[in-house]
């Protein structure tokens, strides 16, 4: 004797069959009462008397609802994901997943499923069952077999692909801006605007710039080493809080020369404009 039991919310449904051949119907029998259910609008009917369209609760307040909503609905969803390959099946879910976007997100009842899956940003409930159901076979296949040499090269080379992806990422670090805007035409050398340096490149900014002196100190400081060209990319790459470091270092001398570039753009507008008059 098997029992299928299947349960959303507030909703239990128990079977008892005799053979095994027929688990598999009532499991399809489970799913399409719990799509009824879902398209009855027990839920639906209580975000309407919370979330009415003219002076309801805030953009966030509605997200929150109807992540409840989501949640409630794909509850035991690597049960019935198999469901989804049924397009009558794939309608119920949509029109029941469209009405609560629709309420959330104070559309016109006219919008379709996919324009409110767009301009909300919550991915259609079809495909999200079938990414937990595919996120529940992996964790079973791995939670069954033992991490062999294999697993183990594998995410060691992951991680050494991650070194060099980091170590690409800085030394293609593009801080020099007066060389960018002399190639495209907008300055005539390619000087530092701080110092007045001839080569205001990467290793200029990182290594030599004065204007840095302070946020270089602070940032050796928590490397606890003397930074130059020949150790950065080591030293860096070496645990997640110095490349944090590195990246907020460099973080704020892009933001600095970024504002620098607008105000020079702006006064040569102003300069432009004036001239002109």
């Amino acid at each position: 004797m098997f029992k299928a039991v299947a349960f959303a919310d507030d909703l239990a449904i128990a079977y008892a069959v005799k053979k095994n051949g027929g688990v598999s119907g009532i499991v399809m029998e489970i799913m399409r009462t719990v799509c009824d259910w879902s398209e009855d609008g027990h839920q639906i009917g209580a975000l309407r008397g919370i979330l009415p369209n003219i002076k309801g609760p805030p953009g966030l307040a509605r997200r929150l609802y109807y992540s409840v909503w989501e949640s409630i609905i794909i509850y035991g969803a690597p049960v019935w994901a198999d469901a989804m390959k049924y397009e009558k099946d794939k309608k119920i879910i949509k029109r029941a997943q469209r009405t609560a976007l629709c309420i959330t997100s104070t559309a016109y009842r006219t919008v379709s499923h996919t324009a409110l899956s767009v301009l909300t940003g919550n991915l259609p409930i079809y495909i999200k069952v079938r990414m937990l159901m595919g996120i529940y076979e992996r964790k079973k296949i791995y939670k069954n077999s033992a991490v062999g040499e294999e697993v183990i090269e594998r995410h060691a080379e992951k991680k050494e692909d991650l070194e060099e992806v980091k170590k690409k990422a800085s030394t293609e670090w593009q801080a020099e801006r007066s060389i960018y805007r002399k190639r495209i035409g907008k300055e005539v050398d390619t000087k530092c605007w701080d110092c007045g340096d001839p080569n205001d490149d990467a290793e200029h900014v990182l290594f030599a710039c004065p204007k840095w002196i302070n946020r270089r100190i602070e940032f050796e400081n928590f490397l606890g080493v003397r930074i130059s060209v020949d150790n950065l990319v080591d030293t860096v790459v070496t645990r997640d809080k110095y490349w944090r470091k590195f990246r907020e270092f460099c973080k704020g001398i892009m933001r600095y020369r970024r504002d620098m570039e607008k105000a020079m753009e702006s006064a040569n507008r102003r300069g432009a404009t004036s001239t002109r008059r």
